[in-house]
């Protein structure tokens, strides 16, 4: 038995979920119409519809053979008798419909084919249905073409969706990366402004200009990791792989972000003493281990430890980067590689992000046919990158 909070809850839902389509008393659209005319020649109806039913009225979205004047009332009653695909072939005869009379344009309804249109969580938020005046003869094959057809509608209803969103989530990354850029490009201006006015000031002048440089290196960063990203996602990569030792790919990385391990007072420990060999892009793995072990600074504490540890197998060569850093909640774990990724952490130097880094690594590494993950047990408690390449 259903208790009454229980089937609140299931409305409040079942709304919730038809509202997220905006479908109700949406203007008509081609591809639907295209759709019910396509029904009312596969069963020969007069009037074909595609209907949504929010629980006190019915809104036709499309329709053949119907212009409506009032409420559908027998749209509601066979509704919320239709979860799954319904044949009435003679309304008069038929046990679910004979001991009432339906109409439709001042018509007695004698014939009613529909099929849900149910959405992936299970909600049945409508249907579409083809409707005769007359007794009619249904085949099975007839019925199971209806079928497809609604799932095609909500195919299309779930593309909506996807598009809204994506627009919505290519705004807010736009946004983002104007709010990231916008910051050092501020300073920029003022220090500019300021070396002017204290020309005489040698101190003040060095002073400022190595905070210019500081924030044209932040742009340049980020302008570069945009193209980066948009190159790798758009297949615009040429690979040029040969054998490498991995080791010296990963001293190389090294001894490139010496600067940034120095400002943090960090140490960044190669435990690997033994060549291991793997084929890749050494340019573009280098770039993928940078990516990676940035972000392991930039999020463990001042003075802490990074170890990189190298293991190999029959197939494959892991390695793990382990930092003592701020770590990650497990409901983030999943969105971690994801483009324009924000995250709950916050960097030990309070650094920014424009959540490029990670999702470039891993495309990286996916070009090399290889995997990346990452474990963590929680906040403040330091995280293990894991990055897997095939040896051959």
């Amino acid at each position: 038995m259903i208790d009454s909070s229980q089937k609140s809850n299931n409305e409040e839902n079942f709304l919730d979920k038809l509202a997220s389509f905006e479908i109700l008393d949406s203007e008509p659209e081609i591809e639907f119409d295209l759709i019910t005319a396509i029904v009312s020649q596969i069963f020969n109806a007069p009037i074909a519809l595609i209907s949504f039913f929010d629980g006190d009225r019915v809104f036709v979205k499309s329709a053949v053979g119907y212009t409506p004047k009032a409420e559908i009332t027998f749209q509601g009653s066979l509704f919320s008798l239709s979860t799954a695909p319904l044949k009435i072939e003679d309304t008069l005869e038929d046990e679910l419909t004979k001991h009432k009379k339906f109409y439709i344009n001042d018509e007695q309804i004698d014939c009613y084919i529909s099929a849900p249109l149910i959405t992936e969580d299970g909600f049945t938020i409508g249907n579409i249905c083809a409707i005769n005046t007359k007794p009619k003869n249904v085949s099975d094959s007839q019925l199971s073409i209806l079928a497809k057809l609604a799932k095609l509608v909500m195919e299309k209803l779930n593309n909506r969706v996807f598009l809204r969103n994506w627009i919505k989530i290519s705004d807010e990354r736009v946004h983002m990366l104007i709010h990231d850029l916008k910051n050092p490009m501020t300073t920029l201006c003022l220090h500019s402004e300021l070396i002017g006015k204290f020309a005489s000031n040698q101190e003040k002048v060095i002073s400022m200009s190595a905070k210019m440089n500081k924030q044209s290196k932040a742009v340049v960063s980020s302008m570069n990791e945009i193209l980066s990203s948009s190159r790798t996602e758009n297949g615009i990569v040429k690979m040029q792989k040969i054998k490498l030792d991995l080791r010296d790919v990963l001293e190389n990385v090294k001894r490139n972000l010496e600067s940034k391990l120095k400002q943090q007072s960090q140490s960044l420990i190669l435990s690997s003493q033994n060549e291991i060999y793997v084929y890749g892009d050494e340019y573009r793995l280098s770039l993928a281990f940078e990516h990676l072990i940035e972000n392991a600074i930039k999020f463990s504490k001042k003075g802490g430890k990074i170890r990189l540890i190298t293991n190999e197998d029959e197939d494959y060569v892991t390695v793990s980067i382990i930092d003592e850093g701020v770590g990650i909640i497990k409901e983030e774990l999943d969105s971690l590689f994801t483009k324009f990724a924000r995250l709950s952490a916050i960097g030990s130097g309070y650094q920014k992000s424009n959540g490029l880094g990670l999702s470039i690594a891993k495309m990286l590494i996916d070009l090399h046919k290889g995997k990346i993950w990452a474990e963590s047990s929680g906040r403040n408690l330091g995280s293990t990158f894991y990055v897997a390449l095939p040896k051959r």
